[in-house]
């Protein structure tokens, strides 16, 4: 069909309407002003693609019928309306049904209305919030809803609720990121932090100081995002074998240039990173460079062996210190009972007497 223009009668319009691909709706601005100010033709462009609706008389943007049917198709539609059509609830419901985003057209009205920004937000992925009301963006029920959906929402919210506990573990637990909206005081909170590395690593550099020293979350970071959060951690942390191997084995082996001098130079450790990757070598100190990869594992099998034949050692004298005590009771334990029935027998002879 050839494509309707300002010459094109009332029933080609609506035919070519009813059967053209959505994106050549655009063509019905081309029509003489009396056909896109008749409710059929307008009715016909709407169905098909809501935004069609800029291009309708006032009169019909004004006309909540082929309204409903603009932003039923598409809630964007809304910014097309009239005002007055932008203030009714059912309008504008419809609209945000269709996508959340819409709110930002509705009247200021509607956009401190609950349930109205509840379904917005609910359409939206959270991000209507930053079209709520003053008010409602201070709603703890409304800005709940919208960090579930989307924590990084969170930054829409009023400055109280951005220090709210319960709203910023929400907001952290659905996205990490979202700590870089919450109040500072959270960069210090345990179970704020815990959730926040637990969604993404790297949030650790985000951290006090405080717990970039904590183990459990420094694990909890490293185990996240390849082993790279092992940066941030404290310098006490830096040198402890067992966070440093956690993130090593979650790693391609680079992250061993971030462990302490001590543990570059450990066999056991670098053996674990060049198993990753050879060329984690690089990142061992001079002394481990020199003797190569092999050289390396045979050095950690060299002190994995001490290591357990004094622990066996450890073992066995923890043992004899365990057992002596034991047989000293044994011992203890009969002299008494002779003593016992020494006793008895004294008591016997004195009451014979």
């Amino acid at each position: 069909m050839r494509r309707i223009n300002n010459r094109s009668t009332k029933e080609y319009a609506i035919k070519y309407l009813n059967t053209c691909p959505w994106f050549d709706t655009h063509n019905f601005q081309f029509l003489k002003p009396e056909l896109r100010d008749d409710p059929e033709v307008a009715e016909a462009a709407v169905k098909k693609n809501g935004m069609a609706l800029k291009h309708a008389s006032e009169r019909l943007r004004d006309d909540p019928e082929i309204v409903k049917i603009a932003v039923k198709q598409n809630g964007y539609a809304l910014q097309f309306s009239s005002v007055r059509l932008k203030d009714d609830p059912e309008i504008v419901t419809i609209a945000v049904k269709d996508n959340g985003m819409a709110l930002v057209d509705a009247s200021k009205r509607l956009r401190d209305d609950p349930e109205i920004v509840k379904a917005a937000i609910s359409q939206s992925d959270g991000w209507a919030l930053r079209s709520a009301s003053e008010r409602l963006r201070d709603n703890q029920d409304v800005v709940t809803a919208a960090v579930k959906k989307n924590g990084l929402a969170l930054e829409y919210a009023s400055a109280r609720l951005r220090d709210n506990p319960d709203i910023v573990i929400a907001a952290v637990k659905d996205h990490g990121t979202a700590i870089i909206h919450a109040s500072d005081r959270f960069k210090d909170n345990s179970e704020v932090i815990e959730a926040a590395v637990k969604n993404d690593g790297m949030l650790l550099k985000l951290a006090s100081e405080r717990l970039r020293n904590d183990p459990d979350i420094v694990i909890a970071a490293v185990k996240n995002y390849y082993g790279k959060p092992l940066e941030y951690a404290s310098e006490r942390l830096r040198d402890d074998p067992e966070i440093v191997l956690a993130a090593i084995n979650q790693s391609d082996g680079w992250v061993l240039q971030y462990a302490s001098e001590r543990l570059k130079d450990d066999p056991e450790v670098v053996e674990a990173a060049v198993k990753k990757n050879s060329l984690a070598l690089s990142c061992a100190s001079e002394r481990l460079q020199v003797l190569g990869v092999d050289g390396v594992k045979k050095l950690a099998e060299e002190q994995k062996q001490k290591r357990e034949i004094s622990n066996a050692r450890i073992d066995i004298k923890n043992k004899t210190l365990i057992k002596k005590p034991l047989s000293e009771q044994i011992k203890n334990a009969e002299k008494t009972s002779k003593i016992d029935i020494k006793s008895k027998k004294i008591v016997k002879d004195e009451v014979s007497l």
